[in-house]
C-alpha cells in the first residue's frame, strides 16, 4: 500500500551568485530568414512560471498574510488574479499534459506520470513553433518520454532529482552533472542523498519533510533560476519566445536549504481551519495523525520552499528588465496542482478538495502592467492553450475544449463558468471526476463505472465541509450537475 501511496505522490533576501549556463548559437546570433521576417510583428514573449503541488492560498497575496514573498506579489499587483482555477486532473503528469494539449486527460491519454501524449493531440509548442516562436524548456517539465523535445527548441531539464520511479528522470538530467560537480560528489552519491526521504514510509514526516542535501548554491531551486536568467540575458530577441520555467518545488520533500529552512518558525506558523476536522464526503486522500507540532514543522518548510522560488521569480523578473523585454512579454504564474497542506488532515494530492485541485493563477499582460484585478470566473489550466495562442496570433489547428482567457483580462467576453478534473483510470471505470460551476462543486466517484455524486456550496465560507448530495433542497441541482458529468465522460470516452 506505501508504494501504491508514493506513486501516487510523486506526482529577507539573499544575493547568490547566478551560474551562467552555455548558451546555443542561436540565441546570440542573427536567426533564420523566417524569423527575421517575423521580427517586426511585435508579437509579445510569453513566460510561464509553474510551481509543483503548490497550494492556491500560499501567496502573501493570496491569503498567507504569514509568508514572505514580495516578488510574486510585486507581480499580482500588475497581473489579473484568477481565484477560481483548477487543474484539469490533481497530479503533476496528467496537469501537464493537459496545459501542453489543452485537453483533458480523457483526449490526449495521459491518465498517470510517464505516459506518452496521444500522437492526435497537437502540442502547444509545436503550433508555436509554426507561429515563428522559438520554444525555451527550463526546470522541470514532465512530458514522457522525457528523452524527447516535445518542441522545445531549448531545454535544460530537472524532472527530478532521484531515480526512485523513473531511470530516465536522472539519465537525460541537466542539473544533476552540474551539481554534482560543483558539489564534488559523483551524480550517484548526489542521487542516493536526494532520494533519501522518499525511500521512507509515507506516513512518516520524514517523507515528505526530507532534509538539506544541496545548500543554496547547487539546489535545484537556484539552478532553475540560474538557468532561466542566463537564457534571458543571452537572447537575440529576432524571435519572440515561449518560455516555460517550472519549479520543483514546493512538492515535497519540502526542505529545500538554508535560509529557507529556517525561515519561518513552526510555532508561528497558522495552522488550517479544518486541521483534525472529518472530511464530509469521501474524499481518498492521504489522512494522517500527526501531532500539531508534526504539522506546524512541515507548513514552515513548505512556506520557506516557496519563499526560496520567490527569490529566483524575483531574479528572473529583473533579468527580463534589464533586457527590456519587460514590457513586451506576458508573464503567466501558475501551478499544475495544490497541496492539501493539513486541510481535513490530510497532506499531498490527488482529491478534488480545493486544497488539491484549485491552483494559484495570475497573468500579467504586456506593457508596464495593471493595477491589481481579481476576475472570479471559473477557469482551468487547459486554457492556458488557447491565450497563449491568441496572443501569439497562431490559429488553433487542435481540436480542444481549451478558452481563451484574453477576453477575462479585458472584460470583453462572455464567460461560462465551467470546468471539469478528472483521476481515473484509463477506461474511465474507476477514480474520481469534478464538473464546478459559478456556484457548485460536483465530485463524482466511479466504481465499475458507476458515478455516485457528492455537492458541495461553493459560497460557504469553509470550503467542502457540508456534502449537500442527500439534501432534499439540492436534488434539482445535485442530479442537473451529475447529469453533466455524465454526458462529459460519454463524450470524452468516445474519443
Amino acid at each position: 500500500m506505501n508504494i501504491l501511496i508514493k506513486i501516487l505522490f510523486t506526482g529577507a533576501v539573499l544575493c547568490c551568485s547566478a551560474f551562467q549556463s552555455s548558451i546555443p548559437e542561436q540565441f546570440t546570433q542573427p536567426g533564420s530568414p523566417d524569423s527575421r521576417k517575423n521580427s517586426g510583428l511585435k508579437r509579445p514573449n510569453i513566460l510561464l512560471i509553474m510551481t509543483d503541488q503548490h497550494n492556491a492560498e500560499y501567496l502573501h497575496c493570496l491569503g498567507k498574510t504569514f509568508l514572505n514573498t514580495p516578488n510574486l506579489d510585486a507581480l499580482a499587483k500588475q497581473s489579473v488574479i484568477f481565484r477560481s482555477a483548477y487543474s484539469p486532473s490533481p497530479g503533476c503528469g496528467p496537469s501537464r499534459a493537459a496545459v501542453f494539449t489543452g485537453q483533458y486527460p480523457f483526449q490526449n491519454g495521459v491518465f498517470t506520470n510517464w505516459v506518452p501524449v496521444k500522437r492526435s493531440s497537437i502540442l502547444l509548442t509545436e503550433q508555436l513553433k509554426r507561429g515563428g516562436y522559438y520554444n525555451i524548456a527550463v526546470g522541470k517539465l514532465y512530458l514522457a518520454p522525457v528523452d524527447s523535445s516535445h518542441g522545445f527548441d531549448y531545454r535544460k531539464i530537472c524532472d527530478s532529482p532521484h531515480d526512485l520511479y523513473n531511470k530516465k528522470e536522472v539519465e537525460t538530467n541537466d542539473y544533476l552533472p552540474w551539481a554534482a560537480g560543483g558539489m564534488g560528489i559523483g551524480v550517484d552519491k548526489l542521487v542516493e542523498k536526494a532520494g533519501e526521504s522518499e525511500r521512507s514510509a509515507v506516513d512518516d514526516t520524514f517523507f515528505w519533510l526530507g532534509k538539506q542535501w544541496a545548500d543554496e548554491k547547487y539546489h535545484m531551486t537556484t539552478w532553475t533560476g540560474n538557468e532561466a536568467v542566463s537564457v534571458i540575458k543571452n537572447y537575440a530577441e529576432d524571435k519572440p519566445f515561449f518560455m516555460h520555467v517550472s519549479f520543483f518545488g514546493p512538492h515535497h520533500p519540502y526542505s529545500t536549504c538554508e535560509p529557507w529552512n529556517s525561515m519561518y518558525d513552526p510555532k508561528e506558523v497558522p495552522l488550517p481551519y479544518t486541521l483534525g476536522q472529518v472530511q464530509a464526503g469521501a474524499q481518498k486522500g492521504f489522512h494522517t495523525n500527526w501531532t500539531e507540532s508534526q504539522w506546524r514543522e512541515i507548513i514552515a518548510r513548505y512556506s520557506g520552499n516557496i519563499s526560496a522560488i520567490d527569490f529566483q521569480v524575483g531574479r528572473i523578473i529583473a533579468a527580463l528588465k534589464e533586457k527590456g523585454l519587460w514590457e513586451n512579454t506576458i508573464v503567466v504564474f501558475t501551478s499544475d496542482h495544490g497541496d492539501h497542506m493539513g486541510d481535513y488532515s490530510q497532506i499531498g494530492k490527488g482529491t478534488m478538495l480545493e486544497s488539491s485541485v484549485r491552483v494559484p493563477f495570475f497573468i500579467k499582460p504586456t506593457g508596464t502592467g495593471l493595477a491589481t484585478k481579481e476576475c472570479p470566473d471559473v477557469i482551468s489550466l487547459i486554457d492556458l492553450y488557447s491565450t497563449f495562442l491568441d496572443y501569439a496570433g497562431v490559429k488553433n489547428a487542435a481540436p480542444n475544449d481549451s478558452r481563451s482567457l484574453r477576453g477575462l483580462l479585458t472584460g470583453e467576453t462572455t464567460w461560462q463558468d465551467k470546468t471539469f478534473s478528472s483521476m481515473c483510470s484509463a477506461d474511465g471505470r474507476n477514480g474520481q471526476v469534478m464538473y464546478i460551476d459559478k456556484n457548485f462543486k460536483c465530485v463524482g466517484f466511479l466504481t465499475d463505472g458507476i458515478l455516485k455524486v457528492e455537492l458541495y456550496d461553493r459560497n460557504e465560507p469553509v470550503a467542502d465541509q457540508h456534502n449537500l448530495a442527500d439534501n432534499y433542497a439540492y436534488a434539482d441541482i445535485r442530479n442537473n450537475m451529475k447529469d453533466k458529468l455524465e454526458e462529459w465522460l460519454r463524450v470524452n470516452l468516445k474519443n
